[in-house]
């Protein structure tokens, strides 16, 4: 299983985003079943769809969410048990926001050691491996 991070499912849909053709990869490879078991957490797509929503506006956040919710990509949702060790690992890792640490203990929970990310804030956390590309 691999996670897949809100900047990476975002520069994946826009074509002036730094990252957009390493991560219009790694979003196509998972929407034709070339990585399997790709999975982001409800506050992914929150983070996702407001961040669209605030440099790209209400329609294209829209057929984002739509798109999105047609895929194949699992979404995961935060829980307590997950909310109380982000609390923790958010002290603790400057250069991770909180959503950034509910992702750190959803994945240490699911046993998931890959991320498709361009935060280089999880090359901090040891027992994560960030990756760029396929």
């Amino acid at each position: 299983m691999k996670f897949i991070d809100t900047v990476t499912l975002f520069a994946g849909f826009f074509v002036d985003e730094k990252h957009h053709v390493k991560a219009k990869e790694v979003v196509a490879a998972i929407a034709e079943g070339k990585v399997r078991d790709a999975v982001y957490s409800d506050y992914v797509l929150d983070e996702l769809l407001t961040l669209a929503r605030a440099k790209k506006g209400a329609a294209v956040s829209n057929e984002i969410l739509e798109e999105i919710a047609n895929s194949e990509i699992k979404m995961e949702k935060v829980e307590q048990r997950h909310l109380s060790l982000a609390m923790e690992l958010f002290k603790s890792y400057e250069k991770l926001s909180f959503t950034d640490c509910t992702t750190v203990a959803l994945m240490l929970d699911l046993g998931i050691k890959e991320i498709y990310s361009f935060d280089k804030g999880f090359d901090s956390v040891a027992k994560i491996v960030r990756l760029e590309e396929l």
